[in-house]
């Protein structure tokens, strides 16, 4: 090949310039790797994962799992006893000990969301089973036990806010969430606020036909639809507020149906059957394909996981492999476990550098 350069260069050929010294190199393309997601039961180590670490949940009370603490050493959720008694309640993973932290109204219909950071422990709640338009986020400090009323589905003039309830998330010092506003027109229309628990100050981040916000490492995103219908993902340093890079593909997903953050992936549903995931501060993308039988809801994410629930079971993704296996409880996480509830059971599974799901079927 040199000779041939130099034999063209010689018959009068134009020599090729050297690039200029200022230069910008073209970045390297993205890396999107395609999984067709294949589910099995849980294999025999993920069982014998589960089981090492299950205990009774004290009172023989049902428990809804809703969030892990980062220590990874308490769990909250919803613990019934009766329709009349329904209270948020923290339960020890070593000892299933548990201790009720606020009482639900009578006749509430449960818990929509959960959310733990530090000390601070948030949540939706559905405050009566025969208008689930009555809601109201609260959050809870293991510190003091102070509990705050954040949001309520009630405006300050009585109206009541049209669109989906909140789906609050918590972390580095604060709350965010979706506010619903009341009906302005023919669909939903909402804020995007942050309340900073230092300061007690709320901050209107985004409104018009906007998702609720999640943290994918330190940004706080959100997914909103432009006025020509089309989807885009916005993000802002969750502590200063300031605007925050995202990559091309990310600024432009394609529908958004559902978000969840980490600190180590951003993935969105754009339907019930596919998922798209990108690796933070990378150009790998993963793009996953569900079954019918596993519609995608109700996103979280733990370490290299993706969690999710579709009415039954719940399941537990391999971002890694396309691989999953299902579980009869509820399902929570964070980067070093993934926690089950049934009924009055609860067990946790370690992510240790070999929990992989690398069979199917």
């Amino acid at each position: 090949m040199v000779g041939a350069l130099v034999a063209a260069a010689a018959c009068g050929a134009p020599a090729a310039r050297p690039p200029a010294a200022n230069a910008t190199p073209a970045p390297p393309p993205d890396a999107v790797r395609a999984y067709s997601v294949c589910f099995a039961p849980p294999s025999e180590d993920w069982t014998r994962r589960f089981s090492e670490h299950a205990v009774a949940i004290g009172g023989g009370v049902d428990l809804h799992l809703g969030a892990v603490a980062d220590d990874g050493r308490t769990a909250y959720g919803l613990v019934r006893r009766s329709a009349a008694d329904q209270a948020v309640a923290a339960v020890d993973l070593a000892t299933g000990a548990v201790t009720s932290i606020a009482a639900l109204p009578a006749g509430a219909a449960g818990i929509g969301s959960m959310a733990a950071s530090g000390s601070w422990v948030v949540w939706q709640q559905a405050n009566s089973a025969a208008n689930l338009g009555d809601w109201a986020v609260r959050a809870w400090s293991r510190e003091s036990g102070e509990t705050l009323d954040l949001a309520t589905s009630r405006s300050p003039d009585g109206q009541q806010a049209f669109g989906q309830a909140p789906l609050p998330v918590a972390g580095r010092g604060m709350v965010a969430w979706a506010q619903p506003q009341p009906r302005q027109a023919s669909h939903p229309v909402a804020t995007v606020e942050r309340y900073d628990l230092a300061s007690r100050r709320t901050t209107v981040l985004d409104s018009g036909r906007v998702s609720g916000p999640v943290l994918a490492g330190a940004d706080l995103v959100w997914a909103r639809v432009e006025a020509d219908g089309s989807y885009a993902l916005r993000a802002v340093d969750a502590v200063s507020l300031r605007a925050a890079p995202l990559p091309e593909r990310v600024r432009a997903p394609g529908p958004v149906v559902y978000l969840a953050g980490s600190d180590r992936y951003l993935a969105w549903s754009t339907d019930q059957r596919e998922l798209h995931v990108w690796r933070l501060g990378t150009r790998e993308y993963g793009d996953y394909t569900a079954d019918v039988r596993h519609p995608l809801q109700f996103l979280r994410l733990a370490g290299d996981f993706t969690l999710w629930y579709a009415g039954l079971p719940s399941t537990v993704l391999d971002l890694r492999t396309g691989h999953a296996f299902d579980v009869r409880g509820s399902l929570a996480g964070t980067d070093g476990l993934i926690a089950e509830s049934e009924a009055a059971r609860l067990s946790y599974a370690p992510l240790t550098a070999d929990a992989r799901i690398d069979g199917c079927g």
